[in-house]
């Protein structure tokens, strides 16, 4: 009797520890995609999300093309494909690098990106620029949203304001995953956007760092794929 009250017991300490635990399952987040073009007989978004299978915008009246999708958090590249041709999102500046080939990206909740830039890990990655009549100077990129630029303005936190050394030197160092990113840097608030001056500018008329393992920052050439030779400067712990 003794040894059934026990085993009893036991059965109901692990049913009371289950039932303590609150699988807690992801809300995806809607995610509308647009397209502007009247003349266009058939736009689609392809990408991470839906395993690049080009899937129908709506048309409506005046020409503008819309989607909406369900995303969990994380960050995705993807393409619009307009008339069967593979484009850009004109509309967004955000990159990513999908097996060697370069995307629009859209970042949905706190991707992993955004995360370690947080500061929980990273390789430190020194950006500096120089400008002696610059109020203020930002770093905004594939990495941080582009800090969510509102027609070229931008809506940014203290951690990607770069500092001043009181002669126009600006220098802001932070934790990036490795990855390759275009970035740009932003003169008082967006009245400017700047590409580095060290290296050249990518097709989309970015600034490229790829952020590795090698333990020296250094510019390396690539090719783009539209003629141009591009600095891509690598930084690594």
């Amino acid at each position: 009797m003794i040894r059934y009250l026990s085993i009893v017991s036991f059965l109901a300490a692990v049913t009371s520890l289950f039932a303590a635990v609150h699988v807690t399952t992801p809300t995806p987040t809607a995610i509308t995609f647009t397209y502007m073009d009247p003349n266009a007989t058939t736009v689609e978004v392809a990408g991470e999300f839906n395993n690049w299978k080009p899937e129908a915008l709506t048309k409506d009246g005046a020409g503008n093309w819309s989607k909406t999708v369900e995303l969990e958090d994380g960050q995705y590249g993807y393409k619009l494909v307009v008339d069967g041709e593979w484009k850009f999102d004109p509309k967004n500046p955000r990159r990513k690098m999908v097996n060697d080939i370069e995307n629009s990206a859209i970042i949905v909740g706190a991707s992993s990106v955004e995360k370690t830039v947080a500061g929980t890990g990273g390789t430190p990655t020194t950006f500096r620029f120089t400008d002696a009549n610059a109020k203020t100077v930002h770093v905004a990129g594939s990495f941080n949203r582009w800090l969510d630029a509102s027609d070229g303005k931008i809506v940014a936190g203290n951690e990607w304001q770069m500092k001043n050394d009181g002669a126009g030197k600006w220098k802001l160092t932070a934790p990036l995953p490795p990855g390759r990113y275009e970035f740009k840097y932003v003169i008082d608030s967006g009245d400017r956007w700047s590409q580095d001056p060290d290296l050249p500018t990518s097709s989309e008329g970015n600034s490229i760092i790829e952020v590795s393992s090698a333990s020296t920052p250094r510019p390396v050439p690539a090719a783009d794929g539209t003629g141009k030779t591009n600095s891509i400067k690598t930084v690594a712990p």
